[in-house]
């Protein structure tokens, strides 16, 4: 099944959980705010750490997948973390959503 064969009803449903998903990310970022915004495509974010005298380290941005309760769709952003305290997290409004049967977790 692909996108376009979403009934009226799941693409409400869709739409709905996505807003959902996105003001929880704001929430996030505004409750602990991450020291740099990423785009969702990058999987590795440089900086100059200072637990490590400013040498450039890089952060793995990790993938976060939160599953829809109905289980048909999927949020996805990225984040990252160094041990200097560091942070990288995706903008909400560049955070995706998909269909899980489309497009499973990466590594998992």
């Amino acid at each position: 099944m692909t996108a376009a064969d979403l009934t009226p009803a799941e693409r409400a449903a869709a739409r709905a959980y996505r807003a959902a998903e996105k003001a929880r990310l704001a929430q996030i970022n505004a409750d602990s705010p991450p020291s740099v915004m990423v785009l969702p495509v990058l999987r590795n974010y440089r900086h100059e750490c200072a637990r490590r005298g400013g040498q450039s380290t890089s952060v793995l941005l990790k993938e976060v997948y939160r599953l829809s309760p109905c289980g048909r769709f999927a949020f996805i952003y990225r984040e990252g973390r160094c041990g200097c305290g560091f942070t990288a997290r995706c903008l909400p409004a560049r955070a995706r959503l998909v269909l899980a049967s489309e497009r499973p977790p990466l590594g998992r």
